[in-house]
């Protein structure tokens, strides 16, 4: 019994595991910088207050290791997982969301090469 528990937890990650994990830091990533951007809505004061504490998790050298790798690999991982396919015939749902993912993870990695150049043009 013990050596099955400790073979269940030693297995090797599978793709929908570091698609999991991927998406989860990217989610956080997205909360985070929402979240800031609603606290410029309460005042600028409390989102200047914020911003220190946001950009010193992802505009450190691991974090955005952590961001840029997750984002690449979520991404990677979508178009593994869509090419092995058997058919490439989809309902439109199906369709519709595999796009939204896709389309989801260009536009984060995008904001946040946007926020890198504008704390570049700050600093």
């Amino acid at each position: 019994m013990a050596s099955q528990r400790v073979t269940t937890l030693a297995r090797r990650p599978t793709l929908a595991d570091l698609r999991s994990v991927t998406g989860l830091i990217i989610g956080l990533y997205v909360t985070m910088h929402l979240s800031n951007h609603a606290l410029g809505l309460i005042s600028v004061r409390a989102q200047e207050a914020v911003r220190p504490w946001v950009m010193a998790l992802w505009h450190s050298p691991p974090g955005q290791m952590l961001l840029y790798g997750s984002l690449s690999v979520h991404a990677t991982i979508a178009l593994i997982v869509l090419f092995r396919r058997r058919q490439y015939h989809m309902p439109p749902m199906r369709l519709s969301h595999e796009y939204r993912q896709i389309t989801l993870v260009l536009l984060v990695l995008e904001v946040a090469a946007l926020d890198e150049s504008a704390l570049r043009e700050i600093l």
